[in-house]
């Protein structure tokens, strides 16, 4: 900030490699690195960036307050919600806050606990960005947007929201990405390529638990044979993945794994030093750390847990905080005004992860015999699946291109 003269509160232009340009407010953050930048998923989806990409800042001192805009609901993101509520709430998230906009920009207003409604910026006067000020007229006028190709929900879950896991990441970029680019090429072939995958592994790996399945075996036949019609009925043309995850894939029925069904199969471990280190701090984006919050440590302590135990503990650590402020709040007798403004300032603390995990149970830790249990399988669904190989199998060189022996 100072090598480009910039202050708290500054308007600066963001863009990407991929030409996206947006506009934002500039805030100094002590644990960010001198070389990058934190910006939020609205920021990220409107340069279409992910983690680690590169992005060009520019001071934009400048920009003028907007004489109007023109902003609309991202359609598919309304459920059931009135245009009175609309305006209502979109109001509110301009009041007071002189927010910088521009066109084609997406973002998010909150409506509801859980419930957000994106929109769309059409125009701004002036054009193409403002900042929107108590005298900007808001006009919501006109019916909702479709989301164009190419533009993801700013809510959806991508693979930056995991923590560590980066070689299975890539698998199933690889798995994902290989089947969208390159479909046109299997289809002129008349060859499908595999949409089926399977995730298994220690628990946490999905949120089945034992006593939550039936075992009764007409049921549980009368269903498998259904999801196997499902997938054979799929058409190869159409762009649909089949994921499963289960940490007891023992129990399965062999002839979901074959060829064309979910015939993809990763083993998710326990998350090692590295994703431990990860998932606290993805979990914690959106909140403040105090200084004396070791994640190293964190990640050491927590060796044999799985992903969901830890990010119970994030949990509970953040309930600890909030409960600890509420007290506080109760005590000073603020008003509600300072309540808002006090928990956007909410900062975990060592104390709060102590009392997480003074009580927490060590039940995920897995033992090497678990571990073994999905080696032997890995080692039989091999077998199942393929069989004995061929071997050093080639073709004779003695034979031309028309399959004849010299």
């Amino acid at each position: 900030m100072n090598k480009l003269e910039l202050f708290c509160g500054d308007t600066i232009k963001l863009k990407s490699r991929k030409r996206r340009e947006t506009v934002c407010s500039v805030f100094s953050d002590d644990s960010c690195q001198d070389d990058h930048i934190r910006v939020n998923h609205v920021i990220q989806n409107n340069l279409r960036v992910k983690a680690n990409d590169i992005i060009f800042i520019q001071g934009c001192p400048h920009v003028k307050y907007g004489t109007r805009i023109h902003v609309l609901p991202i359609a598919n993101t309304l459920k059931g919600i009135t245009r009175n509520a609309v305006q209502q709430y979109l109001h509110q998230y301009f009041l007071d806050a002189y927010r910088p906009v521009r066109i084609s920009d997406i973002f998010i207003v909150p409506i509801k606990t859980n419930i957000t409604v994106e929109f769309k910026v059409i125009d701004t006067e002036p054009s193409p960005y403002c900042i929107v000020a108590p005298e900007t007229i808001i006009d919501c006028q006109g019916d909702p947007v479709e989301r164009e190709i190419g533009e993801s929900s700013i809510n959806e879950v991508d693979f930056d929201d995991i923590g560590g896991m980066e070689d299975i990441k890539e698998i199933l970029k690889e798995f994902i990405q290989c089947s969208n680019v390159y479909d046109e090429i299997y289809i002129r072939f008349g060859m499908a390529p595999s949409r089926g995958v399977l995730l298994y592994g220690p628990p946490g790996c999905d949120n089945l638990r034992d006593n939550n399945v039936s075992y009764d075996y007409k049921l549980s036949e009368r269903l498998i044979n259904q999801i196997i019609n499902e997938i054979d009925g799929i058409n190869y043309k159409i762009k649909v993945f089949i994921i499963g995850a289960t940490n007891r894939p023992d129990r399965l029925d062999q002839i979901i794994f074959r060829p064309g069904r979910l015939d993809q199969t990763i083993y998710i471990p326990l998350p090692d030093e590295k994703a431990r280190y990860a998932i606290p701090k993805i979990v914690l984006r959106k909140c403040s750390l105090a200084k004396d919050v070791d994640i190293k440590l964190l990640a050491t302590v927590l060796c044999g847990e799985s992903s969901a135990s830890i990010i119970e503990i994030c949990r509970r650590a953040v309930k600890a905080a909030i409960h600890q402020l509420t007290e506080n709040e109760q005590k000073m007798e603020q008003s509600k005004q300072n309540n808002d403004s006090n928990v956007t300032n909410l900062i975990i603390k060592r104390e709060h992860f102590e009392q997480a995990m003074a009580y927490y149970p060590r039940c995920c830790e897995a033992l090497d015999t678990d571990i073994r249990k999905y080696e032997i399988f890995a080692q039989m669904l091999q077998s199942y699946k393929y069989g004995l190989p061929f071997g050093n199998f080639k073709f004779s060189e003695n034979m031309n291109n028309n399959g004849k022996r010299l």
